[in-house]
């Protein structure tokens, strides 16, 4: 039986305020339950609420719905609903790709004591159109358009979103998003420059040795292993004296021949226990093929970086 929707009679009495706000809580629940995970809802609005009259409800609905609509007269409520949710389209960055969709729903009075409704209890639904788009062009409001920017900010999307160049974004985005996108993507080139030069601290503090290493009198000379600095490891005797309890430590540049070196880079004096001259060859060596007096050689190397780095931007 086909539905002769013209002749319901709607009643004077406008539908209070809390029905509502239990009415829309409801048919947000009703589409969360049908919606994909990725999907999410913006924004629910009443177009329209009106009550009908009982006897004119039973008369156009009792023959389709005998289940659900005894013979006892219930209060019916006719609602027109616009809801905005994400659209089916692909292309996660794209922010305002939104579906609003526009119904009409007959549904039963929500009892006084209705805290928040689990289920809509409808009678029937007519659906009227289906509009994708972006904010202007869906009419979103600016609660959705609050709750659209909360997805972004916080969603699976934002990291691509914060990615993408100011040049990249669509013309006729809509100035809250672009606003958005700034403050995603000025964090994100923040983060990349911390990033960048963490890593390059990191690279610093890296000194990686030569296995071959160069023994003269006092002194050993350590290459690194690119060979970019040379160390020399010496122990320091005075005229006269077989016993050393000072070990110096200087860093060169590079240079082509380890007999002509250059102008030293940074030196650094050790205390260690009395060394005599003659264990000082295998004391030496036993040092250098000591982990912590390698790991001490990467902390002065990198602290003259530093201070040379300070230096420069004086």
């Amino acid at each position: 039986m086909e539905i002769d929707f013209n002749s319901i009679k709607y009643l004077e009495e406008a539908v209070d305020a809390k029905q509502h706000k239990l009415i829309i809580a409801g048919i947000k629940k009703s589409w969360e339950d049908c919606l994909e995970k990725n999907q999410q809802i913006f924004d629910c609005k009443i177009l329209s609420a009106r009550w009908i009259e009982n006897t004119s409800a039973l008369a156009i609905f009792e023959d389709c719905y005998e289940d659900i609509f005894d013979n006892t007269p219930r209060n019916v409520i006719e609602v027109k609903y616009s809801i905005w949710i994400t659209s089916d389209r692909k292309g996660v960055w794209a922010p305002e790709q939104i579906c609003r969709i526009t119904n009409t729903m007959y549904l039963y009075k929500y009892s006084n004591d209705a805290e928040y409704p689990y289920a809509i209890d409808y009678i029937d639904e007519i659906e009227h159109e289906t509009l994708e788009g972006g904010i202007e062009s869906t009419q979103l409001s600016e609660e959705g358009v609050l709750e659209l920017l909360a997805s972004l900010e916080n969603g699976t999307s934002a990291e691509i979103l914060a990615e993408i160049k100011p040049e990249e974004l669509p013309d006729n985005l809509h100035p809250k998003v672009r606003e958005l996108h700034g403050k995603l993507h000025t964090n994100f080139l923040k983060e990349e420059a911390e990033y960048e030069e963490s890593m390059l601290e990191r690279k610093r503090m890296v000194l990686e040795f030569s296995e071959k290493t160069y023994y003269s009198e006092h002194v050993i000379t350590l290459p690194s292993k690119h060979e970019n600095f040379y160390f020399d490891i010496e122990l320091l005797y005075a005229e006269g004296c077989n016993e050393s309890s000072e070990l110096q430590i200087t860093a060169f540049s590079p240079y082509t021949d380890h007999r002509s070196k250059r102008y030293p880079i940074w030196k650094q004096a050790v205390k260690i226990p009395s060394v005599k001259i003659e264990d000082a060859s295998r004391y030496l060596q036993d040092w250098i093929e000591n982990t912590a007096n390698l790991d001490l050689i990467r902390i002065f190397q990198f602290q003259s970086r530093i201070d040379d780095e300070n230096k420069q931007s004086r």
